[in-house]
C-alpha cells in the first residue's frame, strides 16, 4: 500500500499595528494623522511621549524633557507596534537594558536577521536623557544605519561599543561633543560606507582609526578642533569619495596624506588655518572633481565678509590645481601672496571656477591656459 505524504505550508503571517475602533492601545491613545499613518498619546491628555507610525516602515517616537524612564515603562504595556524598517527615538531616556531588549519587548518590534525579511534595519537615537553604554549595542546585528546623535556626549568609544554592528553601512555619530574615538573603535565596521563625526570637538585622530574601512565612501570630520593629521591616516580608504575636513583648526597637512584617495571626487577644506600646503597634495587624487577651499581662518558664525580680517595668508602650491580631473574650483577669502603662473597646468576639466577675496594683485599671463572646457 502506497502512502501519500502531504506536506501543507501555511504563510507566514506578521501582525502589523491598527488602531483599535475604541482608539485605546494599553494606556495610550490612539488615532490618525496627518503626517503619519497613526499617532499614539502616552497618556492620553499631554503626553509624556508619543509615536508617529507609518505601518510596516517607519515608527518615531519623542520625549518630552523631564520625562523618566519608569514613567514611559507604565504605558508601554500593551502597546505592540509591530514590524518597521526604521525606528527613531528623540530626547528619551536611555533605556535600563539593551537596545535590542527595549525594541522587542517593550516596543513590539522585531529585529532584522537578514537583508529585506522586514526586520528593523535603521535606527536613530538622539539628543537622549543619559548616555548610550557599550552594552545598550549588544546583538544588532541585522543593523544597517545607526544614528547615535548626541546620545555619546564625553565618551571613549572602543571597539566594545560597536562590537556587534559588523553589518552597519551608515553610522553618525555627530553632535556627541567630548567623543574620544580610541585605537581600533570602528575597526569591525568593515561594510561601513558612510561615516558622520562632525560637531564631536575631536581633537586628535590615531593613525589607526579608520583602519580597515575599505568599503567607506563619505567621511565627515568637519567642526571638531583637528590641529594636525597623522599622514597615514587615510591609507585604507581607497573607496572614500567624499571628504570634509573643514571647519578645524588645521595648520598644514602632510605630504602624501590623500594619496591613497584614488576614488575621491570631492574635498570641503575650508575653515582652517592653514599656512602651508605641500606640493602634489592631490597627485594621486586622479578622480577628484570638487575642490571647495573657503576661508582659512578659524570658523565664523558672521560669514566670511564680516570675518576676513583675522583670515591667514598662505603661499598656493604651484601644482594646487594640476589635476585632469576636476571640474569645479572654489576658493573664497583665502588671502594668498601670489597666483602660480602653472597652477592650472593640466586641468583640461575644469568647468567653473570660482576664485574671490583672494587678495593676490594680478594673474599671471597664460593661467588658464590648459582650461578648455572652462565655462564660468
Amino acid at each position: 500500500m502506497r502512502q501519500l505524504l502531504l506536506f501543507l505550508t501555511l504563510p507566514c503571517v506578521v501582525w502589523s499595528f491598527v488602531c483599535p475602533s475604541n482608539n485605546t492601545v494599553g494606556k495610550c491613545y490612539c488615532d490618525r494623522h496627518y503626517e503619519a499613518d497613526y499617532e499614539v498619546h502616552c497618556p492620553h491628555i499631554e503626553s509624556w511621549f508619543d509615536f508617529k507610525i507609518d505601518v510596516n516602515l517607519r515608527a518615531a517616537m519623542q520625549c518630552k524633557n523631564d520625562v523618566s524612564y519608569q514613567t514611559i515603562l507604565n504605558y508601554l504595556d500593551g502597546l505592540s507596534i509591530g514590524p518597521v524598517t526604521h525606528l527613531v527615538i528623540k530626547n528619551c531616556p536611555v533605556p535600563e537594558e539593551t537596545f535590542k531588549e527595549f525594541i522587542q519587548q517593550k516596543l513590539g518590534i522585531p529585529l532584522s536577521k537578514e537583508r529585506d525579511d522586514g526586520g528593523l534595519i535603521w535606527f536613530e537615537f538622539v539628543n537622549s536623557q543619559g548616555t548610550v553604554k557599550p552594552f545598550h549595542l549588544q546583538n544588532l546585528t541585522g543593523l544597517r544605519s545607526l544614528d547615535l546623535r548626541g546620545s555619546l556626549r564625553g565618551q571613549q568609544i572602543d571597539k566594545t561599543h560597536l562590537l556587534d554592528l559588523h553589518g552597519l553601512a551608515r553610522l553618525d555619530l555627530s553632535g556627541n561633543r567630548g567623543l574620544e574615538l580610541l585605537p581600533g573603535a570602528l575597526a569591525n565596521l568593515s561594510s561601513l560606507r558612510y561615516l558622520q563625526l562632525s560637531g564631536c570637538d575631536i581633537k586628535s585622530l590615531d593613525v589607526d582609526t579608520f583602519t580597515n574601512l575599505t568599503n567607506l565612501t563619505s567621511l565627515h570630520l568637519n567642526s571638531n578642533k583637528l590641529t594636525d593629521l597623522p599622514a597615514q591616516l587615510f591609507r585604507d580608504l581607497g573607496s572614500l569619495e567624499t571628504l570634509f575636513i573643514n571647519k578645524n583648526l588645521l595648520g598644514s597637512l602632510p605630504k602624501g596624506i590623500l594619496d591613497s584617495l584614488t576614488s575621491l571626487t570631492e574635498i570641503d577644506m575650508g575653515f582652517n588655518r592653514f599656512s602651508v600646503l605641500p606640493e602634489d597634495l592631490f597627485a594621486e587624487t586622479t578622480s577628484l572633481a570638487k575642490l571647495v577651499f573657503i576661508t582659512n581662518f578659524d570658523y565664523c558664525p558672521q560669514g566670511p565678509e564680516q570675518c576676513s580680517q583675522s583670515a591667514r595668508r598662505i603661499d598656493l602650491p604651484s601644482t594646487f590645481f594640476q589635476v585632469p580631473s576636476l571640474t569645479s574650483v572654489k576658493m573664497l577669502h583665502v588671502p594668498i601672496n601670489s597666483l602660480p603662473p602653472q597652477v592650472f597646468e593640466g586641468a583640461k576639466n575644469l568647468v567653473n571656477i570660482t576664485i574671490q577675496s583672494c587678495y593676490f594683485s594680478f594673474i599671471p599671463s597664460g593661467t588658464f591656459k590648459d582650461c578648455a572646457s572652462l565655462e564660468k
